[in-house]
């Protein structure tokens, strides 16, 4: 797997099969924090072609400047893992598809272009969500706007957007 980690700035792309562990090793061994911020199915070929595509960030060995292509490229291609609670699976539409695609609300944010914050606000009813984050939700989870806010009849034509 290709992974993401992001330290003061800067974003190593490595290429590891268990990046959790190579998060940890690399953790260890950095002064600063350390954070995976995504994973991506790929090879070490493909690892070299991410690095390649980014050789205009390149500082030194694996690490790269942070820059907005490479975070739209990490957005657009990978995900940000979390590992699996024990227990039961969320009753509210978003948590499901977290739970089940082991995301985090902030990776969510990052598909949708919206906080972790405000995925969390609308997750737990403290927000409610602009028509544009609702088509956007239907359209990268499938959930539809009645699953999202509980309507069990079809919505009305005319719905509005709490301020």
């Amino acid at each position: 797997m290709i992974y993401f980690i992001e330290s003061q700035g800067l974003v190593k792309i490595g290429f590891s099969l268990k990046p959790d562990k190579r998060t940890s090793k690399i953790q260890s061994d950095s002064p600063f924090p350390c954070r995976l911020i995504g994973v991506m199915e790929g090879s070490v070929a493909d690892e070299t072609a991410v690095q390649a595509k980014f050789s205009h960030l390149h500082l030194r060995a694996e690490w790269f400047k942070i820059a907005d292509d490479l975070l739209a490229f990490i957005s657009e291609n990978a995900v940000i893992p979390v590992k699996k609670k024990s227990g039961e699976e969320p009753s509210d539409p978003i948590g499901k598809y977290l739970f089940r695609n082991c995301m985090t609300d902030r990776a969510l944010g990052i598909i949708l272009g919206v906080s972790g914050a405000q995925v969390n606000r609308v997750r737990n009813g403290r927000s409610w969500p602009s028509k544009q984050l609702m088509l956007a939700i239907f359209e990268k989870t499938g959930i539809t706007p009645n699953e999202l806010i509980g309507f069990e009849e079809p919505m009305p034509e005319n719905w509005k957007v709490a301020a």
